[in-house]
């Protein structure tokens, strides 16, 4: 709970493209749900006219497109996702349903450096309406079994929905605040959000230390800085209980970010406990 917090409080720059006024907000999450549903409308219908033409092509679309993502993300030293702790196998899992939900729904939210990017979000979206053309193509060219829909309609139903579809996304982008119209282009990497997270919130240590929340290896080139800062600040927190200060994010402050003599070992569980307070006994 507390990392989607964190996503929603500290990233308004990310979230701060909705407008205020009703009016704006309204059109803006209207012309929001048309891009969704006519992104949706297209993929599953041209996916499923490149299923019944030939099912090696529908599978090599959607490798292509899977292997580009991966790819991208590799070169960016993007791969491993948030999730603490996260392995190889749980965020290639991670990624696969993350691009599903991309390639169907087109959700903004998936923009955000911590899933795909924006540019990659956009290029997506855009480069979806070239997939759902090359589809329905394939199928008026090659597919001649029962039932095939005449080539006429079926350019003609494909042409409204992408007409729809561009119309829905420059009204969206006309309604939205102008001034985070950059997020929907940041070349931002899931490593550069986390450090640029760290050194926005010097001083505000409720939300500072949400970073022990994000995997590890994403902060990996502030480690020395994240560990001299908590080191600095461990005894105040300790001493002054803030309500942040909880068992779940001590859980997560690795052994180099904490003083040696707050560590307590259960030889029993062979994992650490780390007490709220110290050696007292109270363990969390």
């Amino acid at each position: 709970m507390n990392a989607v917090l964190l996503h929603v409080h500290v990233a308004c720059r990310f979230y701060g493209f909705v407008p205020c006024r009703a009016a704006r907000r309204s059109m803006a999450w209207a012309c929001l749900f048309l891009v969704i549903l006519t992104h949706l409308a297209e993929r599953t219908i041209a996916l499923a006219l490149l299923f019944v033409t030939d099912k090696s092509w529908l599978a090599a679309v959607l490798a292509a497109e899977m292997g580009l993502l991966l790819l991208y993300l590799v070169l960016r030293s993007d791969f491993i996702v948030w999730v603490p702790g996260a392995s190889f196998g749980v965020s290639l899992i991670y990624r696969v349903v993350s691009k599903l939900m991309l390639d169907f729904c087109s959700l903004p939210q998936m923009r955000h450096p911590l899933e795909t990017g924006a540019v990659y979000w956009l290029f997506s979206i855009v480069t979806n309406q070239a997939v759902c053309l090359m589809s329905v193509w394939a199928y008026a060219d090659h597919y001649d079994g029962p039932g095939k829909i005449a080539r006429t309609p079926l350019f003609a139903a494909f042409g409204a929905l992408a007409v729809v579809w561009a119309a829905a996304v420059a009204g969206f982008l006309l309604s939205i605040e102008s001034q985070y119209l950059w997020t929907f282009v940041s070349f931002e990497t899931g490593r550069g959000y986390i450090v640029r997270f760290f050194h926005e919130t010097e001083g505000d240590d409720a939300r500072r230390t949400q970073i022990f929340l994000y995997n590890r290896k994403l902060w990996e080139s502030i480690r020395l800085e994240v560990a001299a800062w908590s080191l600095d600040n461990y005894d105040r927190w300790q001493t002054e209980q803030p309500a942040w200060f909880t068992p779940a994010l001590i859980r997560a402050i690795p052994d180099d970010c904490m003083p040696k003599e707050c560590l307590v070992y259960e030889p029993a569980l062979l994992r650490r406990h780390r007490g709220v307070r110290g050696l007292d006994g109270d363990l969390d």
